[in-house]
């Protein structure tokens, strides 16, 4: 269980690395946004993952 959190953690960190690096009110470039928005796309297509495959290992 640990090495998925850490997995998980490895995914979420270059994603708030971005996000902090920028000033409350100046604005993400197009290329920084669309960085963030395939860090979640992936974390969430690992969970959909994970879920699918503890669905398929109960049956």
């Amino acid at each position: 269980m640990r090495i998925y959190a850490l997995i998980f953690l490895n995914l979420l960190l270059p994603g708030l690395a971005v996000a902090a690096s920028h000033e409350a009110g100046e604005k993400l470039s197009y290329i920084e946004r669309m960085g963030l928005y395939a860090d979640w796309a992936i974390i969430l297509l690992l969970i959909l993952a994970v879920v699918a495959f503890v669905k398929f290992g109960r049956k």
